[in-house]
């Protein structure tokens, strides 16, 4: 009978399998002196005890590293895409109860921060052209959309991202404030399409006295 070679743990003082111990090149038998389930028990201890200096750490390494670790995590998260979303897809089913407790415990308890950073965020210009660029979008894409057959219906597209809405509103045509936007209508240049360089932005009054002209040219 062949015997396994083993040895003893100095902490939990076990005697076990060679396979149970870490490799060391700096001991004489080339393996750590505890055995796996032992470092394993002391890393998870120390973790839990130097939670606040290990996150300070960390933090300081991102900052000073910050582009080497954005280059890395791009091409790790390109290479491993179809693993993390199964992995996520995964993990969020098995820890569903989980995570609605928890999230409405967090409701509950910040419900005052909750509301003041949606108040906050509904005042912003981003939440504003997002609305307007969202109606845009039914008018055109959305059959049950009271105004489809005007626009829709006849047509008439909304080749915005709201990317480029945003951008085409703030940079082009200068309006950088929900103040300079309140009141205002979007008006389709020649009633053409929603796009760069076709919409403009007038007063309701300007807006159907323009419609006016327009009908009496066409006929």
């Amino acid at each position: 009978m062949i015997e396994t070679p083993e040895k003893t743990c100095n902490r939990c003082k076990l005697t076990k399998a060679l396979a149970e111990f870490y490799k060391h090149k700096l001991t004489k038998d080339g393996l750590l002196g505890q055995c796996k389930e032992c470092v394993g028990k002391a890393c998870k201890v120390y973790h839990k005890t130097h939670q606040t200096e290990r996150a300070a750490s960390r933090k300081i390494y991102c900052l000073a590293h910050k582009t080497e670790k954005a280059a890395y995590d791009k091409i790790y998260n390109a290479e491993h895409r179809t693993e993390q979303a199964t992995y996520h897809r995964i993990w969020m089913v098995e820890h569903r109860t989980e995570q609605a407790v928890k999230g409405k415990i967090y409701r509950d308890e910040h419900q005052a921060e909750i509301m003041a950073q949606k108040r906050a965020y509904h005042a912003t210009l981003h939440y504003y052209l997002h609305n307007r660029w969202r109606a845009m979008v039914h008018r055109c894409m959305n059959p049950k959309n009271q105004d489809y057959n005007r626009y829709g219906g006849a047509g008439i597209q909304c080749l915005f991202t709201f990317e480029s809405f945003f951008t085409h509103v703030t940079e082009d045509l200068g309006f950088i404030s929900v103040e300079m936007l309140v009141g205002l209508d979007i008006h389709r240049i020649n009633d053409g399409d929603y796009c760069v360089g076709g919409i403009d932005f007038l007063t309701h009054t300007e807006h159907m006295a323009l419609h006016k002209v327009m009908r009496k040219t066409e006929r």
